[in-house]
Parts: structure tokens; C-alpha cells; sequence
């Protein structure tokens, strides 16, 4: 999707890297804009970029990782910051066994860091991200019902507990799917 512009206003693409259950997060130097504050990978947009294609890019510089499919970027929201007319397009991305991301951009962040969402969640994060957070606890907390369930529907003999266990597949399963 290609951003259609606001005057005066700087778009960009924040990405959430997810592996085994945590996030990686990098603090913010002193010397810039959200001082010492908690971050996703992020950067500006070029004009007339689309959103994904400048995930994918900003993604590779900042932390030597390149995604050829982009599909893996899991489009989550947008993020508007008032105060500097910046408007974000949120990505979160499951990273695999062989991706490890590296600080390219020593300048401006620390190095990349796991956390669980309970920490991170906690932590003194940039302006909008913690609703992401929130949302990522409460997804991965479905996620785990819904593999509870698959595993507890397969083992119970008790007709009763089956039953609930079907129930809450069929609730969670359609949602579930996608994060797989």
C-alpha cells in the first residue's frame, strides 16, 4: 500500500521481531528523538514507497536481515504521533531459528535484545508501542489456550472436557491459523 500523503507529514514502518515467544527490542540512544525509550526496528519512509516494501528495506539495514517474502510482515496497525506528525505502519515478523538480528545502526540504538512480553510490556517504551505489546500478550495468550486445547482434545477421554476443548478450537481456531 502506498501512503497517500497529509502535508507536513513524515510516514514511516516500525517492525516487531518475534522469536520463541519474545520480542526484541533496542533502547533509543541519549542523543535522540525518545531518549533512552524501548524500540521496534523503524525508519522513514521514501515518498511514494509502498509500506511493505519499505519494511523489507529498513528491515535489512537495521539489523542485516533480508526478507525476500514479504508476507512474512504481518501488517498490525498504524501509529500516529500528533506531537511530530509522524504516522507508522506496524509489521510484526516471526523471525526463524537461523535469523539473529545484528545492531547495524550503533548510533542511534543499542543492541537488539529479547524480552518477554510480560517485561517488555513494562518497559519505557516510544510513543504507541505499548498498545502493540499488549496486544501481541494478549494474542500469544489465545494462542496458548487454543494449543492447550488442540493437545488436551486429542488425550481426553472425558466426553464432557472434550467438548469444551472442541468449543474453544472452534472459537480460536480461525484466528489462530494465521499466527501458525
Amino acid at each position: 500500500m502506498s501512503n497517500e500523503q497529509t502535508p507536513n507529514t513524515i510516514y514511516g514502518v516500525a517492525i516487531g521481531m518475534v522469536k520463541h515467544g519474545q520480542v526484541y527490542l533496542s533502547r533509543r540512544k541519549e542523543s535522540v528523538l525518545y531518549p533512552k525509550k524501548w524500540q521496534f526496528v523503524n525508519g522513514r519512509m521514501r515518498d511514494d514507497a509502498h509500506a511493505v516494501d519499505e519494511a523489507a528495506r529498513i528491515f535489512k539495514d537495521q539489523t542485516d536481515i533480508s526478507v525476500k517474502d514479504k508476507t512474512r510482515f504481518i501488517f498490525v496497525k498504524g501509529i500516529s504521533s500528533h506531537e511530530y506528525r509522524e504516522f507508522y505502519f506496524t509489521y510484526l515478523i516471526n523471525l526463524t531459528e537461523d535469523e539473529i538480528p545484528k545492531n547495524t545502526c550503533d548510533r542511534f540504538h543499542d543492541d537488539w535484545r529479547p524480552f518477554n512480553l510480560d517485561k517488555a510490556e513494562m518497559l519505557d517504551v516510544v510513543d504507541g508501542l505499548r498498545p502493540v505489546l499488549k496486544q501481541m500478550k494478549k494474542t500469544k495468550s489465545k494462542y496458548e489456550s487454543y494449543r492447550k486445547a488442540m493437545n488436551e482434545f486429542f488425550l481426553e477421554t472425558d466426553s464432557k472436557k472434550h467438548e469444551e476443548n472442541a468449543e474453544t478450537i472452534a472459537k480460536l481456531g480461525p484466528k489462530m491459523t494465521r499466527l501458525l
